[in-house]
């Protein structure tokens, strides 16, 4: 399916997928692709992805949209997106909202291949920028691939966050969070979460947005919960313009962190907090006992100092020589 035909809804259907473009619907389709006919070149067009009550796998390949309004990708319910080659999802710029480069309502999983979803800039004196991937209600689990995601800047608003979702777990591949900046407002969070973030493998990079006259945005915030077992982990803290507060590295109620984890946590100027569990900095000393060999977490604070926790790995003995047997 060629995006540049036109916009593409895709549902769940009895036999397989129900597609539809330009007002023609083909039912069962059991291997659903969307592709540009030229990668080089983006199209207007958008996805529209509904899976009611079961659930629906698409296939994008080398997908180029920068939709003029709204978001790039829409689903709802249960979607799983499987990437081929190079993605680029934009969402448009708006008066009061930009849109998301993927919007979901249900679960969303990314298990493979490369996306770049861009959430739209607020061109208007209030609003906020899009976010590149936003899961209204749902889940998003990403276990492979290279995944970047980015906000929109916001003018007088937030700016948009780089991923935000009721649930946030990442097990494989690499990610890169960015929350937009914000000219007046606030800068928007890298990876955001409204019950919990947890990540047990891969490459995550979540940084937070700057704000010009507003706090700088988090690198990582989960409201409930904050887990991380594995994997390598960089999150940073957006800048506070004028005056205002920066951002945290990571924030939740509760941090926990475990396993053989490599972390490095950096707060926003000029007064963020690398590690904030419950209104307070996470004392490294006190999950030195949760860490594997291997593990290792630095805390950097608004003026740049830093503190570390590591667990070094065993020094295997080494082995006896053993002569060779000598000829005679």
């Amino acid at each position: 399916w060629y995006i540049e035909n036109g916009d593409i809804t895709v549902k769940a259907g009895t036999t397989g997928n129900d597609v539809t473009q330009n007002n023609k619907t083909t039912y069962g389709d059991k291997d659903t692709v969307i592709t540009n006919q030229k990668t080089d070149t983006a199209s207007s067009h958008t996805v529209t992805i509904d899976a009611g009550n079961d659930k629906v796998e698409v296939k994008l390949d080398n997908v180029n949209i920068k939709t003029d309004s709204g978001s790039a990708i829409t689903s709802k319910g249960d979607v799983t997106l499987t990437l081929k080659g190079e993605n680029h999802l934009t969402g448009g710029n708006g008066d009061t909202y930009g849109g998301d480069g993927i919007t979901s309502s249900g679960s969303l999983t990314i298990s493979g291949g490369t996306v770049t979803a861009t959430g739209g800039n607020s061109t208007d004196s209030v609003g906020s920028g899009g976010s590149g991937i936003y899961s209204v209600s749902g889940d998003v689990t990403i276990s492979g691939g290279t995944v970047t995601a980015n906000g929109g800047s916001g003018k007088d608003g937030y700016g948009g966050y780089g991923i935000s979702s009721s649930d946030v777990a990442i097990s494989g591949g690499t990610v890169n969070a960015n929350g937009g900046d914000s000219k007046d407002g606030y800068g928007g969070n890298g990876i955001s979460s409204s019950s919990g973030v947890a990540i047990s493998g891969g490459t995550v990079k979540a940084a937070g947005g700057n704000g010009k006259n507003g706090n700088g945005g988090n690198g990582i915030i989960g409201s409930g919960r904050v887990a991380i077992s594995g994997g390598t982990v960089n999150a940073a803290g957006g800048d506070g313009g004028n005056g205002k507060d920066g951002g945290y590295g990571i924030i939740s109620r509760n941090i926990d962190l475990s396993g053989s984890l490599e972390l490095t946590a950096k707060a926003g100027s000029p007064n963020g907090k690398a590690l904030s569990r419950a209104g307070s900095e996470l004392e490294l000393d006190t999950i030195k006992d949760k860490l594997d060999p291997g593990a290792k977490v630095t805390a950097i604070n608004a003026n740049g100092d830093s503190k570390q926790v590591s667990i070094p790995r065993p020094v295997e003995p080494e082995k006896p020589v053993i002569p060779g047997e000598s000829s005679s």
